[in-house]
């Protein structure tokens, strides 16, 4: 992952290296899948990112469906813990401290998740299902815990050694598909229930209509999401095309445009002002949390966005969703629900793999996507609107 935390990710790789005869011991005598008592605690891990978290959910779901009397914990992110927090099939949150602060604060970050392994050990859990596929050290997990079942995908290197079942994870299946890969062996089928079950207060509810107006359908209202995670700036189609397309949908009827996005995105909404001057945009960058962020595009027609997690949260709140796609898969990346993807045919891409791809000088697989084809797409998924 493209973080501060070095210090972190070298005592990862360390802790692989250490482990190394303990995985040849398991590869060797694999631990088998033993269904003698009832499933009373379920443990899964996800740690990263708010996309990712977001197409769990359907997984999480199925399993809440399929043991609704265990109690169901998720270890995640401060980045991502407010998505399972706020799901129904989730009854506790347990955060891990892998933001990447840096220095020494990575140090008592070690600590601190050593403190919640110890505690998952003692609780033991009769299902362990680890959805992560970055960090190693999770792996730890499957000695711990996991009585009856665990699972995990084969990432990293001899990482699948330690459950009691390992899942591929192919660059063009969807993620929501890998997830339920995992539980497979538990018989239980893909599911994915749109708009996913999310709890928003009316609280959250009324500060997203303060922000974007009542949902009357005149004008068209429309989302936009220009920018991408700080880690990956490469994902950003050009701010040009996005004023283009604005331009464009503005001379054919009357639509107003929101901008949605974190803080440090919000300057980008001068920008759009000064490429496309005289349309309608409401800045909602940086004003929402998670929540209100949820509530806020289910007031919109339709969705634009970069692929992030703004995207996923818009198409599994049953919003019509384009993505736009670079450096990434869309085969690996479309949500479920009325999502159309929109990628340039280029050799080189998807370029992206387990938070890493090469440097780039020249994103023409972003900048060969014409603002006209993002407009005919949108304006097809919108139909008849």
């Amino acid at each position: 992952m493209k973080t501060r935390n070095r210090f972190f990710k070298y005592a990862d790789t360390a802790l692989c290296i250490a482990l190394a005869p303990v995985y040849a011991w398991f590869s060797l005598f694999p631990k088998k899948p033993k269904f003698t008592l009832p499933i009373r605690s379920i443990l899964v891990v996800k740690l990263c990112c708010l996309g990712d978290s977001l197409l769990s959910l359907f997984m999480l779901q199925a399993l809440r469906k399929k043991y609704p009397q265990a109690t169901l914990t998720v270890m995640a992110s401060k980045r991502s813990a407010t998505v399972f927090e706020r799901s129904p099939a989730v009854d506790t949150v347990v955060i891990l401290p892998v933001s990447g602060l840096g220095g020494v604060h990575e140090i008592f970050s070690l600590a601190r998740i050593a403190g919640h392994f110890i505690v998952a050990w003692r609780v033991r859990y009769d299902i362990l299902i680890d959805c992560d596929v970055y960090y190693r050290f999770t792996t730890l997990l499957g000695l711990v815990c996991g009585r009856q079942f665990s699972a995990g995908f084969t990432t990293k290197k001899l990482r699948a050694s330690f459950y009691r079942f390992a899942a591929a994870r192919p660059q063009n299946k969807p993620e929501w598909r890998c997830f339920f890969s995992l539980v497979q062996p538990l018989a239980i089928a893909e599911e994915t229930p749109l708009p996913i079950t999310f709890a928003i207060t009316q609280s959250e509810i009324d500060q997203a209509k303060i922000l974007t107006g009542p949902r009357d359908g005149q004008p068209l209202k429309v989302a936009l999401v220009p920018g991408s995670s700080p880690n990956w700036p490469e994902k950003k189609w050009p701010l040009e095309r996005f004023a283009e397309l604005m331009k464009l949908w503005t001379s054919t009827g009357p639509v107003q445009f929101f901008i949605f996005g974190d803080k440090q995105e919000a300057v980008l909404v001068d920008t759009l002002r000064t490429l496309a001057p005289g349309i309608p945009l409401v800045n909602c960058a940086g004003k929402t949390t998670i929540p209100v962020l949820a509530a806020a595009l289910k007031q919109m027609d339709l969705c634009i966005a970069n692929d992030t997690g703004p995207m996923h949260c818009a198409a599994l709140m049953g919003v019509p969703t384009v993505g736009i796609f670079g450096p990434t898969s869309e085969k690996k990346w479309t949500p479920p629900g009325r999502f159309s993807a929109v990628y340039a045919n280029c050799p080189c891409r998807p370029c992206y793999y387990m938070s890493a791809m090469p440097k780039c000088g020249d994103p023409v697989c972003l900048t060969a996507i014409p603002a006209h084809i993002v407009f005919e797409t949108a304006t097809g998924l919108l139909g008849n609107k």
